[in-house]
C-alpha cells in the first residue's frame, strides 16, 4: 500500500512536492491506515550519469539529494520508493538501468530506498524477447544487497509475468497502464479474473494504481479529454482492487483530498479485505441456484449487467462482492438499472443450510443471519454492495 507520482503529477515532481505528500499521508492518517510506501516515478533523475557511471537525481528537482529525502519520509513513519527502467532509457528519456542493474540497486540499497519499480521502456532487443532473464538479474542484485526491498516489475503483461514473476519479484503489472476511465478499468479487472491462482503472500498481480480522485487523459496522452470516475465507479473500482488482492497504490492528490475520495480511500473494513493475511485472490462467481453461468465479458450485444464476486478471508469468513457493472460501451445507457444481485451460497461451496452473519463493509451495517443465500437489493448502475460472510458456530 502506498502512492506513486505518476498519475496526479507526471513530471512535475521535485523534493518539496514529496515532503508535502509525506506531511499529508501522515496528518491525514493514511499512513496508519498502511499507506506506507511513497514511489517517486519517473522523471526524477538527471540527464545523465555521473562520473562514476551512477545515476544521480536532477538537481534542480532535487537538491538536497535522494538520502536526506529518504531520511524526512522515513521521520513521518513512511518509505521511499523509486523508479527505474531496464532500458537503455527511462519511458521519459533518463537514463536507464540497462548494463548497470547492479550498480543502481546497490546505490538505492545505499540512499535508503525500500521499493524499486522497473520499467519496460526502450529495451534491447532481447529484453523484449526475454524479459524475465534481465528481472531476474535485478531480482539477484536485490537479494545480494540484502533483499529487503519491495521489487515491482512494470514488464505490462508482455511476456505473462504471473507465470514467473513470484520467482522474482513482489508484484507484477499484468496490462498496460490504468487512467481514469470506467472501460479501461473493467478491462483489466477482466485481465486479472483469471489471474488469482499465480498470487499470494509475497507476490501478488498488479493491475496498476488507484484512480480514485484522479482527474487525467486518456493514457496520459497530451491532447486527449480529461476523464475521471465517479463516486459510484471510484467505489466499486476500490471495491475491486480489494476483492483481487491488489495492491493499493494511490495515484490521486493527496494534498488535496475531497471528502467522498477520503471516505473510500480510508474504508477500513475494505482494506482490511485487501489486507487479508490468507492471501487468496477473489473470483467471479456468477453462478445461478441452477448452477448456470450467467456472466462473462461482453462489449457487444445483450450482455448481463450483474457480477458476483468473492473472496476466501481467514477465519473461514467471506468477502462477497455484488456488483452492477452496467454497460462497457455508453455507462449512461437508460437500458441498465438498479439490480437485485443475489449470491448463492453454492458460490461458496459452503452447505445450503449454513448459517452466515452478514455485514455490509461499505455502510458499516449489520445486516442479519442469513441461510442459502443473501441478496442485495437495488444496487446502482457502476456501484457495489460490499459484504462480509462469517459463518455462526455452535456456542452462537
Amino acid at each position: 500500500m502506498g502512492w506513486n507520482t505518476w498519475n496526479q503529477f507526471l513530471c512535475n515532481i521535485n523534493e518539496t512536492l514529496i515532503k508535502n505528500v509525506a506531511d499529508s499521508m501522515e496528518a491525514q492518517g493514511l499512513s496508519a491506515l498502511g499507506y506506507q510506501y511513497i514511489v517517486i516515478d519517473d522523471c526524477w533523475q538527471a540527464s545523465e550519469r555521473d562520473a562514476n557511471g551512477n545515476l544521480q537525481p536532477d538537481p534542480h528537482l532535487f537538491p538536497s539529494g535522494i538520502p536526506a529525502l529518504v531520511r524526512y519520509v522515513n521521520s513521518k513513519g513512511l518509505k521511499l520508493g523509486i523508479y527505474s527502467d531496464i532500458g537503455y532509457t527511462t519511458c521519459q528519456g533518463r537514463p536507464g538501468s540497462y548494463n548497470h542493474f547492479d550498480q543502481d540497486i546497490k546505490l538505492f540499497f545505499d540512499w535508503g530506498i525500500e521499493y524499486v519499480k522497473m520499467d519496460f521502456c526502450d529495451r534491447s532487443f532481447d529484453e523484449l524477447l526475454h524479459p524475465q532473464k534481465y528481472y531476474a538479474q535485478i531480482s539477484s542484485s536485490i537479494m545480494k544487497y540484502g533483499g529487503k526491498m519491495v521489487f515491482s516489475i512494470c514488464e505490462w503483461g508482455w511476456t505473462g509475468p504471473w507465470i514467473w514473476g513470484g520467482q522474482i519479484a513482489n508484484l507484477w503489472r499484468i496490462t498496460n497502464d490504468i487512467w481514469p476511465e470506467w472501460i479501461r478499468v473493467l478491462m483489466i479487472v477482466e485481465t486479472n479474473s483469471i489471474l488469482g491462482p499465480y498470487a499470494g503472500p509475497g507476490g501478488w498481480n498488479d493491475p496498476d494504481m488507484v484512480e480514485v480522485g484522479v482527474n487525467g487523459t486518456i493514457g496520459n496522452l497530451p491532447g486527449t479529454p480529461a476523464t475521471w470516475l465517479s463516486e459510484a465507479q471510484s467505489r466499486s473500482h476500490f471495491s475491486l482492487w480489494a476483492m483481487l488482492a491488489s495492491p493499493l497504490i494511490l495515484g490521486n492528490n493527496v494534498l488535496n483530498i475531497p471528502p467522498w475520495v477520503k471516505q473510500i480511500i480510508t474504508n477500513q473494513a475494505v482494506i482490511a479485505v485487501n489486507q487479508d493475511a490468507l492471501g487468496a485472490q477473489g473470483f467471479r462467481a456468477n453462478i445461478t441456484e441452477s448452477g448456470d453461468i450467467v456472466e462473462g465479458f461482453c462489449m457487444v450485444g445483450k450482455c448481463t449487467s450483474t457480477q458476483v464476486w468473492v473472496r476466501k478471508l481467514t477465519n473461514a469468513s467471506w468477502a462477497v462482492l455484488l456488483f452492477n457493472k452496467g454497460s462497457q460501451i455508453d455507462i449512461n445507457s437508460n437500458s441498465f438499472q438498479p439490480e437485485d444481485i443475489t449470491l448463492f451460497w453454492r458460490n461458496l461451496g459452503v452447505p445450503v443450510g449454513a448459517t452466515m452473519k452478514v455485514t455490509d463493509l461499505w455502510t458499516g451495517k449489520y445486516e442479519g443471519e442469513f441461510s442459502g443465500a443473501f441478496t442485495g437489493k437495488n444496487v446502482p448502475v457502476n456501484d457495489v454492495k460490499m459484504i462480509k460472510l462469517v459463518p455462526t458456530t455452535p456456542s452462537d
